[in-house]
């Protein structure tokens, strides 16, 4: 282990790519020690990631208070940091403030800011973020675990979700029905039919799984299944820890790319993503990315043509669900 503590500079854009990046920050942990992290907001570090113990510290910045991210870092007095982003001007900070080694993916002018040599090639320049980090961690002699993968948990967060919800019969179904943006979200309507489809003929609880921006849809959709002659819950109100406790429990999520599609992921639960706006995700093999099979729609038209029927079927095939 190197003299001195570790930064690890990440800002992602939500919980999701910071869950991406999980089992990096515990590779660099093991050999390094606890780390502090510098990320954006959106990923509410503070409120999950800190019960890590590979974590010691988290400091938030995004692109304006980068000024004063430079001084908290310079005050933290660190020997080494890691830029596990291709941000440039992120990677000024370790530089001005000159952390003696300074590692990075090194794309571009980035690799000016670094004092390693072992950055990686341009051609894996246009590779998913994932692919770059773990052949960054293998250049530095590092390797990631399985388990690295799976999110902390908060014992409290874990006691409050099993007196909420123990009794609710099993399989739990979770139905993500959030979004960062609307041209990602599968339609309500949609959400009500495969809703009623599976409440009806199968056993289980349906879970109308979301933030608390998405309460009045998830009561909407809950409604349409009990008018049809289904049943659901919602859960729209948990806290951030809370959501990471319950999804740790849950047997199956059906849904749209948001936090908890990815949480579901990293727990290797059977993770069935609806990906019609965006490209699919396949970095988990419980993961099954459904495309929309008109390839030539974008947004929330090609969300719109995955169709409930579709989607049953493809449960059925994957015998994620009783048959």
């Amino acid at each position: 282990m190197h003299q001195g503590d570790t930064l690890i500079i990440l800002p992602s854009a939500g919980i999701g790519d910071l869950l991406w990046r999980l089992p990096h920050i515990r590779a660099i942990a093991r050999q390094e020690g606890a780390v502090t992290l510098l990320t954006r907001h959106r990923t509410k570090a503070t409120e999950w990631l800190i019960h890590d113990p590979s974590v010691k510290n988290i400091i938030y910045a995004e692109q304006k208070e980068l000024g004063r991210a430079f001084w908290e870092v310079l005050k933290g007095k660190f020997s080494k940091s890691w830029m596990l982003h291709k941000s440039f001007s992120y990677a000024l900070i370790p530089f001005l403030a000159r952390i003696p080694e300074r590692v990075g993916l090194g794309f571009d002018k980035q690799a000016s800011l670094l004092t390693t040599k072992n950055i990686l090639p341009p051609l894996m320049k246009k590779q998913h973020m994932i692919h770059q980090l773990n052949a960054l961690i293998e250049l530095h002699g590092l390797s990631c675990a399985p388990e690295d993968r799976h999110p902390p948990l908060a014992k409290i967060a874990q006691q409050t979700i099993q007196k909420q919800f123990s009794s609710f019969p099993r399989p739990w179904i979770c139905l993500g029905i959030g979004g960062s943006e609307f041209y990602k979200k599968w339609p309500i309507e949609h959400f009500i039919e495969l809703g009623t489809q599976i409440s009806t003929h199968h056993q289980g609880t349906i879970f109308l799984c979301g933030g608390p921006a998405e309460a009045s849809e998830a009561l909407q959709i809950q409604e349409g299944i009990q008018q049809k002659g289904g049943n659901a819950k919602t859960v729209t109100h948990l806290t951030i820890e809370q959501a990471f406790a319950f999804i740790s429990k849950i047997n199956l999520y059906i849904g749209n790319d948001t936090s908890l599609f990815n949480i579901s992921a990293s727990f290797e639960i059977p993770t069935l993503g609806l990906f019609g706006a965006t490209p699919p995700l396949t970095y988990s093999k419980s993961i099954y990315a459904l495309e929309s099979p008109k390839k030539d729609l974008q947004g929330l038209e090609a969300m719109k043509e995955i169709k409930p029927p579709f989607v049953y079927k493809v449960l059925q095939q994957q015998k994620w669900i009783e048959t």
